[in-house]
């Protein structure tokens, strides 16, 4: 039996909304640049896991996952 919580409802539910990649593949951006100084901050902020494995060499940092940043923000939020 699936465990179901609210919290992995509400997961699916963001997942759901998530842009698609620009790259022009039918999947969700999943990772973000988040170094200012990156050029690739500015042609490709957001992205796929494909084009996250071509990046990979490009970036000189790891990339960051936009779920868990909205995780960090929203506890962040409610402990205002």
């Amino acid at each position: 039996m699936m465990n179901i919580t609210v919290e992995s409802m509400a997961d699916d539910f963001k997942f759901e909304y998530m842009e698609n990649c620009n790259c022009g593949r039918p999947q969700k951006a999943v990772f973000f640049c988040s170094d200012k100084d990156c050029p690739y901050n500015l042609t490709q902020p957001y992205y796929c896991p494909d084009c996250g494995d071509k990046l990979e060499n490009k970036h000189n940092h790891p990339p960051s996952k936009i779920r868990r940043q909205v995780q960090v923000k929203e506890k962040d939020w409610l402990n205002l």
